[in-house]
């Protein structure tokens, strides 16, 4: 999880999911039981609708002048990071 950190988006994201897969497919083989599994497919739809809105607002907020997908003010700031910036080499 320290890429987050390091704003490495691809690699935290392939470290997460690998991860994830891992943990899913011990509690499947492990005495996953239907509830986990039903539990689990619903979080995975949440989960990609979230991420469609989201990826949506991006897009067409981007492209006009005014905010059209509200999706909030960021938790940290607008413009300041508490994140050190990588130098760039």
């Amino acid at each position: 999880m320290w890429e987050f950190r390091n704003r490495n988006v691809f690699r935290a994201t392939a470290f997460s999911t690998y991860g994830g897969f891992w943990i899913a497919l011990g509690s499947v083989s492990h005495g996953g039981t239907m509830f986990w599994l039903h539990a689990g497919g619903w979080c995975g739809i949440v989960t990609a609708a979230v991420a469609w809105y989201t990826s949506a607002a991006g897009v067409v907020n981007g492209m006009s002048s005014v905010p059209v997908l509200p999706v909030g003010a960021a938790p940290v700031g607008r413009l300041d990071s508490p994140m050190p910036r990588r130098a760039e080499v």
